[in-house]
C-alpha cells in the first residue's frame, strides 16, 4: 500500500473513531472523494456543489464539476442544440426528459457530457479511430478521435482488460450509460441514460 493511501485510512478511522465532525481542506481529489461524506467543490472561492462522492461524480451541479471530479475526465462534447443531438453523426436517444429540456432551450449550442466508463469500444453506430491504448493492467484506458462537424474531436472509454486494439485501429463506438446535457455557460440541462441511436 503507497503511504498516501495508509494515511488517508489512519486518518478515516481516526475521525470515525473520535466520532466528531472534521473539516479537511485538500487540493488532492481522491483524498477528497475517499475521505469526504460531503466534499465541498469551489471554484474560485464560490461554491459550486457540496455534496456525497457519489453524487458529485454521477450528477454534477454543473459543466465545472463535471470536469473537475473524476480521473479521467469526464467528456465533454460541445454540440448544437438541435431537436436531436448528433456526436460525430450519431444520434444520442436521451430519454423523454432530457430531451424537452434541450428543446425548451433556447441556445444554439449544448455541452453534453458523460464519463469513460460509458463509452463502449467495438460496438455501435460512431466511426472513429484509436489514437492511443493505456493498458493500467487492470483496467484499460482507450483513447480514440473521429469528426465531429469538421473538427477531430477525442474521447477517452475505460474499457476491462484485456483490450486487444492498437493505435490506428479503426473502431466503432457505444455511447451507453449516464450523460448529461449543460448550456455553454455550464449549468445542466438534465441527466439520464443515453445511448447512439442506431
Amino acid at each position: 500500500m503507497q503511504l498516501g493511501e495508509t494515511s488517508r485510512t489512519e486518518l478515516a478511522e481516526l475521525q470515525a473513531r473520535l466520532a466528531v465532525t472534521t473539516v479537511y481542506v485538500t487540493h488532492d481529489q481522491v483524498e477528497a472523494m475517499t475521505m469526504g461524506h460531503r466534499v465541498a467543490v469551489l471554484r474560485e472561492g464560490l461554491l459550486q456543489q457540496c455534496d456525497t462522492p457519489h453524487l458529485l461524480y454521477h450528477e454534477p451541479a454543473n459543466l465545472f464539476v463535471a470536469g473537475f471530479i473524476g480521473s479521467p475526465a469526464m467528456n465533454l462534447v460541445p454540440c448544437d442544440a438541435d431537436d436531436v443531438i448528433r456526436i460525430g453523426g450519431a444520434a444520442v436517444d436521451f430519454g423523454d426528459e432530457v430531451a424537452a429540456n434541450v428543446r425548451a432551450f433556447t441556445g444554439p449550442k449544448v455541452v453534453v457530457g458523460f464519463r469513460p466508463e460509458a463509452v463502449r469500444v467495438g460496438e455501435g453506430p460512431l466511426k472513429a479511430h484509436i489514437r492511443t491504448v493505456e493498458d493500467l493492467g487492470s483496467e484499460v484506458f482507450v483513447h480514440v478521435a473521429f469528426d465531429h462537424g469538421g473538427e477531430s474531436v477525442s474521447l477517452v472509454s475505460k474499457m476491462p482488460a484485456p483490450f486487444d486494439g492498437v493505435t490506428g485501429d479503426e473502431i466503432d463506438v457505444q455511447l451507453a450509460g449516464q450523460a448529461h446535457v449543460f448550456d455553454p455557460e455550464g449549468s445542466r440541462l438534465g441527466s439520464g441514460r443515453a445511448r447512439f441511436a442506431a
